[in-house]
């Protein structure tokens, strides 16, 4: 999804500036397998290989730097909708970065420990800490799995 996001980021900005290279922005997209996850999305289809999961993190706009990092065996999407829904919820979260990892729930867990000096409760899932600076923290985890 972030490589997709970039390379329509460029594309509106070749375009904005009256560039007609689409074939810059096409091309690596291809060589992504961007285009067939974005048949899968149209289609609806679940494209997670057996046992993958989502790590998410999640803000609301007026305190962007409290992150809920969590986990969900099901779409973030969905997931995001259910948190939104308690009761206890004044202001809604949005979705702000998601990784497809296997065994969510135990990447979850280490990174939990990984992010522990920044956890505003013991007992909860919520962060003091730039958004960018859990990006890469969870991205370093990422990459090595």
């Amino acid at each position: 999804a972030r490589h997709a996001a970039g390379a329509l980021s460029h594309l509106r900005i070749f375009i904005r500036d009256g560039h007609l290279a689409a074939h810059e922005i096409i091309a690596p997209a291809t060589r992504s397998d961007i285009l067939a996850a974005m048949d899968q999305f149209v289609a609806d289809a679940d494209a997670r290989p057996p046992g993958h999961g989502f790590i998410y993190i999640l803000s609301t706009r007026e305190v962007p730097d409290i992150l809920k990092i969590g986990y969900t065996d099901r779409d973030v999407a969905t997931r995001v909708r259910e948190i939104n829904s308690a009761t206890g919820v004044l202001i809604p979260y949005g979705a702000r970065a998601a990784w497809l990892v296997p065994q969510a729930r135990c990447v979850e867990s280490d990174l939990h420990g990984r992010l522990a000096e920044f956890r505003v409760r013991k007992d909860r899932e919520f962060f003091r800490i730039p958004f960018a600076d859990a990006v890469k923290v969870v991205d370093a985890y990422v990459d090595n799995l």
